[in-house]
């Protein structure tokens, strides 16, 4: 991470927003860990004249509702066209957060309040999504509603009953890469189709049956191998867990 650092730095950036995760489905577990690490980063780009800010983000479950390249375009799409749902509200959130210390790095506002309405006036307008659309165009894109799509689609539902109090989250990205949305060599094929859809997040009630998750896939024996995984990846509890905040520290 650090060698990517130094190629921003010799960029020429005027200033850089670091979006730094902690928790099981990041490389740093711990936020001590990744506390160290964002500190270590921040002082590189001080030692250099670069202002830097750098968001500790939790993820100890997935972001938003999908888990994949097609899906999480998609989901990435409805956010620049300034809709808004439960289900992506907290990537939806990230980003404006990360886009409004970065309109203030790059002095388009005086404070990171005045960012943050730019960012979301930009959202709701759908002014993000015509400059994307028109960024792709540039870059031979023909259109974006014509994003891969999976040939089954399978139902998840819940074996237990309770409160969801944790996932584990590498476990929920090992499942994705079984499925074909990543891969573990540069050898390995990705299928754009392929991805895992989060209809439960931490702290939701569940009943027996429910619908936690779908799964798509293009090939049944990795689908069901992909759901296997996913089963041993939740935690349950008779009682709510205590919420715990996206952001949870920012250093500037």
């Amino acid at each position: 991470m650090q060698q990517h650092y130094v190629k921003k730095l010799a960029e020429g950036l005027g200033g850089l927003v670091l979006d730094v995760k902690f928790g099981s489905g990041a490389f740093m577990k711990t936020f001590e860990q990744a506390l160290v690490l964002a500190k270590s980063l921040q002082s590189i780009g001080k030692n250099n004249g670069l202002p830097v800010t750098a968001l500790l983000t939790n993820m100890d479950q997935p972001l938003g509702q999908f888990v994949g390249n097609a899906i999480e375009v998609g989901e990435c799409l409805q956010i620049l066209k300034g809709e808004s749902s439960p289900s992506f509200a907290d990537t939806r959130e990230l980003s404006i957060d990360l886009a409004s210390h970065m309109i203030c790095l790059g002095k388009k506002t005086s404070s990171v309040a005045e960012g943050r309405a730019l960012a979301t006036k930009l959202l709701q307008t759908g002014q993000a999504y015509e400059v994307f659309s028109a960024l792709c165009k540039r870059q031979g894109a023909s259109g974006l509603d014509n994003l891969p799509r999976a040939k089954k689609i399978l139902d998840l539902h819940s074996e237990a009953e309770g409160y969801i109090v944790g996932f584990d989250t590498e476990m929920i990205g090992v499942a994705s890469i079984i499925l074909g949305a990543g891969r573990i060599s540069a050898k390995d094929q990705i299928d754009p189709a392929c991805g895992i859809e989060c209809l439960v997040k931490i702290g939701s009630r569940v009943s027996k049956g429910d619908l936690q998750f779908r799964i798509h896939g293009n090939d049944s024996h990795r689908i069901n191998e992909a759901m296997n995984r996913i089963r041993t990846a939740i935690r349950y509890s008779s009682a709510p867990p205590a919420p715990t905040p996206l952001v949870a520290k920012i250093l500037f």
